[in-house]
């Protein structure tokens, strides 16, 4: 995006959360040196982990990401209250997924949006950047069901799922991918 390590003229942080340890790894640009400095890490797309990538943009760029999506599983962790960490497991869904609400991603892991259909996970988000806030759909315990802003899926967004126990998700693509 930049075209170089030396300059920051459309961002000037990348973080990548680790749901295992509910933390983020940064990478940022540092305007005394005037160089980006962190920990250089690889992107895991159409991994076990995919987790989300958020960048802290400092003007409007366009940026062209271009390449296949294989069908993968994505692995869920659940902390119970004795562990300390939250559960938050920022995802990036791929581009070629089938989902285009929110509900889509509770219906094919949960199996519904009913009673009982939280027993993998209680809250999908999506953060708004124009809103500067997040959009959420969550399992409401009193009523038994889903309830809250069924906001839409684009391609390449990164989700926030909330599980409610450790499990494997395989997302559903579009189209079978091609070698």
């Amino acid at each position: 995006i930049e075209g170089s390590i030396f300059s920051a003229n459309y961002l000037n942080q990348l973080f990548i959360w680790n749901p295992f340890n509910q933390a983020s790894t940064t990478y940022q640009y540092n305007t005394s040196i005037s160089r980006w400095l962190g920990n250089n890490w690889k992107i895991d797309t159409n991994t076990n982990s995919s987790n989300a990538l958020y960048l802290y943009a400092t003007s409007n760029f366009s940026w062209t990401s271009a390449g296949v999506d294989d069908a993968a599983s994505l692995a869920f962790y659940f902390h119970d209250a004795a562990s300390g960490l939250a559960n938050s497991n920022k995802r990036s869904i791929p581009y070629a997924s089938i989902y285009t609400k929110a509900s889509d991603i509770v219906k094919d892991i949960e199996g519904g949006t009913g009673a009982g259909s939280n027993t993998k996970i209680d809250k999908v988000m999506l953060w708004n950047p124009s809103l500067q806030a997040f959009r959420l759909y969550m399992y409401n315990y009193t009523v038994n069901r889903w309830l809250g802003s069924d906001f839409d899926i684009m391609p390449g967004d990164a989700v926030t799922i909330y599980p409610t126990s450790s499990f494997t998700w395989t997302v559903k693509i579009a189209a079978t991918p091609v070698p």
